[in-house]
């Protein structure tokens, strides 16, 4: 977990001032048949989140949603960065840290 902290913390020093301009976000996946997990990080102003299937739902549902984990496979499977074959995968995206201004776009389709 300490090398994703350092990541994390690179990836601050490469944005400077733009920092409170941007948020981190993580995506966190699982190959099935190396168990191999990697983790990337990436920057965001604004974070595209579903709709649950419900009349009625708070934000902390649809974030709860977003957090979910999504299986990676058939067509959606790609290629393991360490076993280098195509495999099944679980991801899931996460939230580190948020934006000064966190925009929040909803998923209607």
């Amino acid at each position: 977990m300490r090398d994703y902290v350092r990541e994390v913390s690179s990836a601050w020093i490469l944005l400077g001032q733009k920092r409170s301009s941007f948020g981190v976000s993580s995506d966190i996946q699982c190959c099935f048949l190396c168990l191999d997990n990697s983790i990337r990080f990436e920057t965001f102003a604004i974070i595209s989140v579903p709709i649950p299937p419900v009349r009625q739902c708070s934000l902390d549902e649809c974030m709860e949603l977003f957090r979910e984990f999504e299986y990676l496979t058939g067509e959606e499977r790609y290629e393991c960065s360490k076993c280098k074959r195509l495999s099944d995968k679980k991801r899931r995206l996460d939230i580190w840290e948020l934006p000064k201004i966190f925009i929040v776009h909803f998923k209607r389709y």
